[in-house]
């Protein structure tokens, strides 16, 4: 029986795995994890300044684990016929392509995304007129 000790700063996050598998998220705090023999206890810290998460563990959060998810993250996708136009503190951050998923640290900064349609699936009339002159 062993005990890990973690302490997480107020502006990062930590991913606690079991073995390889997800075990928990920590907020800001000091931590003491029990450890059982032959446990492989790993943490993985995100830096929530930089407010875009990019972890390879987003796909089993979305999918395993919405409850993290909705308290945590903002997340932003686009289907195949629009963009997200994404705002970090009222300044455009990043643009987000079709068919494309984002996740953003909902306590990091303020986070807004404008979605705009880029591909109409059916064309105006005046459009359909010009096409067939």
């Amino acid at each position: 029986m062993l005990f890990k000790r973690l302490c997480i700063n107020e502006n990062e996050r930590v991913i606690v795995t079991r073995n390889g598998s997800f075990a928990s998220l920590l907020l800001p705090g000091v931590y003491r994890l029990f450890v059982w023999p032959f446990t492989k206890i790993e943490t993985e810290s995100y830096d929530i300044t930089k407010p875009m998460f990019r972890s390879r563990w987003e796909g089993h959060l979305l999918g395993k684990r919405p409850d993290l998810v909705a308290a945590h993250f903002m997340v932003v996708e686009t289907t195949e016929s629009e963009i997200a136009m994404i705002f970090v503190n009222g300044m455009l951050y990043q643009v987000l392509l079709p068919g494309k998923r984002a996740l953003f640290w909902k306590d990091a900064a303020s986070v807004l995304a404008e979605m705009v349609t880029v591909i109409e699936s059916e064309l105006p009339e005046p459009m359909l007129t010009a096409l067939e002159g």
